[in-house]
Protein backbone atom coordinates (compact mmCIF):
# COMPACT_ATOMS: atom_id res chain seq x y z
CA UNK A 1 0.00 0.00 0.00
CA UNK A 2 1.27 3.43 -0.66
CA UNK A 3 1.61 5.87 1.66
CA UNK A 4 -0.21 8.55 0.57
CA UNK A 5 -1.53 8.18 -3.35
CA UNK A 6 -2.36 12.53 -4.04
CA UNK A 7 1.58 12.94 -3.48
CA UNK A 8 2.42 13.57 -7.30
CA UNK A 9 0.01 16.39 -7.63
CA UNK A 10 1.12 17.78 -4.51
CA UNK A 11 4.37 17.86 -5.27
CA UNK A 12 3.66 19.88 -8.47
CA UNK A 13 1.82 22.31 -6.72
CA UNK A 14 4.23 22.77 -4.78
CA UNK A 15 7.19 23.32 -6.96
CA UNK A 16 4.99 25.25 -9.21
CA UNK A 17 4.23 27.62 -6.06
CA UNK A 18 8.19 27.44 -5.20
CA UNK A 19 9.02 28.28 -8.61
CA UNK A 20 6.41 31.50 -9.01
CA UNK A 21 8.34 32.67 -5.78
CA UNK A 22 11.48 32.44 -7.11
CA UNK A 23 10.36 34.11 -10.45
CA UNK A 24 8.88 37.41 -8.67
CA UNK A 25 10.86 37.71 -5.98
CA UNK A 26 14.46 36.30 -6.62
CA UNK A 27 14.32 37.04 -10.98
CA UNK A 28 11.98 40.23 -10.47
CA UNK A 29 9.87 38.69 -13.56
CA UNK A 30 13.26 38.55 -15.94
CA UNK A 31 13.40 38.48 -18.63
CA UNK A 32 10.30 40.81 -18.09
CA UNK A 33 10.83 44.56 -17.98
CA UNK A 34 8.54 47.02 -15.24
CA UNK A 35 7.26 49.38 -18.44
CA UNK A 36 5.99 46.07 -19.77
CA UNK A 37 4.32 44.61 -16.93
CA UNK A 38 2.60 47.97 -15.61
CA UNK A 39 1.67 49.00 -19.11
CA UNK A 40 -0.46 45.02 -20.41
CA UNK A 41 -3.73 44.38 -20.52
CA UNK A 42 -4.33 41.65 -17.31
CA UNK A 43 -5.49 38.69 -19.21
CA UNK A 44 -2.26 39.20 -21.94
CA UNK A 45 0.02 39.56 -18.74
CA UNK A 46 -1.71 36.70 -16.88
CA UNK A 47 -1.78 34.13 -20.14
CA UNK A 48 1.96 34.95 -20.87
CA UNK A 49 3.36 34.50 -17.37
CA UNK A 50 1.01 31.44 -16.63
CA UNK A 51 2.64 29.88 -19.78
CA UNK A 52 5.71 30.90 -18.95
CA UNK A 53 5.66 29.47 -15.13
CA UNK A 54 4.29 26.26 -16.79
CA UNK A 55 7.56 25.85 -19.41
CA UNK A 56 9.82 26.67 -16.75
CA UNK A 57 8.27 24.33 -14.59
CA UNK A 58 8.47 21.62 -17.06
CA UNK A 59 11.99 22.13 -17.32
CA UNK A 60 12.39 21.79 -13.46
CA UNK A 61 10.70 18.70 -13.40
CA UNK A 62 11.77 16.77 -16.68
CA UNK A 63 15.36 18.33 -16.90
CA UNK A 64 16.38 18.18 -12.98
CA UNK A 65 14.31 16.00 -11.01
CA UNK A 66 13.80 13.43 -13.51
CA UNK A 67 17.27 13.69 -15.91
CA UNK A 68 19.63 15.39 -13.67
CA UNK A 69 18.66 13.80 -9.80
CA UNK A 70 16.68 10.61 -11.21
CA UNK A 71 16.98 7.45 -8.47
CA UNK A 72 19.28 9.26 -6.64
CA UNK A 73 16.61 11.49 -5.23
CA UNK A 74 13.31 11.06 -3.50
CA UNK A 75 9.89 9.37 -5.49
CA UNK A 76 8.41 12.68 -5.91
CA UNK A 77 6.83 12.06 -8.89
CA UNK A 78 6.72 8.70 -10.24
CA UNK A 79 3.68 7.04 -7.65
CA UNK A 80 5.05 3.42 -9.36
CA UNK A 81 8.34 4.06 -6.86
Amino acid sequence: MRMYTPYVGYMYTRWWLIMLIWMVYIFNYWPFKRKWLENTHPLIKGAVLTAMSVAILWVLIKGFFESLLGNFGIAYFNPAT
